[in-house]
């Protein structure tokens, strides 16, 4: 994996709402190539879905925390 798709992972994972062009402009590369290395961290399973992080201090719903878990493969 290189630098560019590293950073693509990174934004995109503190910020799962970006557009192609808005990546586009934050990494100074042209939109088809951000376009093509998307939908290729897609295809090869590293991008697996996109989220919505809400802040719940805006919301009226009673939530004190939230926590994400994930479980870890072994190989």
């Amino acid at each position: 994996m290189d630098n560019k798709n590293e950073s693509i992972i990174r934004i995109l994972g503190r910020k799962t709402g970006l557009s192609n062009r808005a990546l586009s402009k934050m990494l100074g590369i042209p939109i088809s190539t951000v376009r093509r290395r998307v939908k290729r961290l897609e295809r090869d399973g590293i991008i697996v879905e996109y989220k919505a992080l809400i802040d719940f201090e805006k919301t009226t719903w009673p939530i004190g925390a939230l926590l994400l878990m994930k479980k870890h493969h072994q190989q």
